[in-house]
């Protein structure tokens, strides 16, 4: 697995993760290459067990250019994994490459009505989208399961794409080092990168969110960071 290089946003911030979802995923990665397009999808019936699906009639895709509808009859089941293309589909979906927001609807006869979140790109730098796939790159939804609390996820990269294959866990992780100096231009130790809540960095979330701080030589160094925006806050003795 090759490491990806991390674009961060260094500023003060509010912590991430801060509020369990309201809203949950069913596209747990989506892949770009050239004009050809995929899709990974799950329909966890834990969370989603509410709704009625009877077949993929039931459903259709939306990005920014509109819905586009599935082929009849295609059967559906919840707790499967679902690998969809444009044969899937009745007329072109029409992905924007550079920004766009792809979600899934549900409804029957003229009223679909969005159930989840989707997939965002371009267009913001937040923790809710990534920038546009490039080339070996799919975006993926990773979840976070914190102890006797509420479950959240964050949309991030994955190189290479793993299309077909655990869905809503994402293996690639990213580096980042350099260093920390004062305004007088010396090193800073012990400088601490927050960017979760503290707890997260030592087990009570799965997976482990990786903590760092800087060395006698003001040296900060990573190869351990889910591949996401991350704003940093820059604490010393708290």
């Amino acid at each position: 697995m090759r490491k990806l290089i991390l674009c961060a946003t260094m500023m003060m911030a509010l912590k991430l993760f801060a509020n369990p979802i309201t809203m949950p995923p069913v596209i747990s990665e989506f892949y770009y290459n050239d004009g050809n397009w995929q899709l990974e999808i799950y329909f966890d019936s834990e969370v989603l067990g509410y709704i009625y699906i009877d077949s993929f009639d039931n459903l259709c895709l939306t990005c920014s250019e509109g819905d586009v509808f599935f082929n009849p009859g295609i059967p559906f089941s919840f707790d499967t994994f679902y690998v969809i293309g444009q044969s899937w589909l009745i007329t072109a979906y029409l992905i924007n490459p550079d920004e766009d927001n792809l979600n899934m609807k549900i409804g029957e006869g003229g009223e679909f009505n969005e159930f989840c979140e989707g997939i965002y790109y371009g267009g913001n730098s937040s923790q809710q989208y990534t920038t546009p796939p490039g080339p070996g790159e799919s975006i993926a939804v990773q979840y976070f399961y914190t102890q006797g609390g509420y479950p959240f996820h964050i949309q991030m990269k994955q190189s290479p794409p793993t299309i077909g294959s655990n869905p809503f866990q994402v293996d690639t992780r990213c580096s980042f080092n350099g260093y920390v100096f004062d305004q007088n231009q010396n090193p800073v130790p012990d400088v601490e990168f927050v960017y979760c809540e503290p707890s997260y960095c030592y087990g009570y979330v799965t997976p482990t969110l990786h903590c760092f701080q800087t060395d006698e030589n003001g040296y900060f160094e990573t190869d351990d960071l889910f591949p996401m925006w991350h704003n940093f806050e820059l604490t010393l003795d708290g």
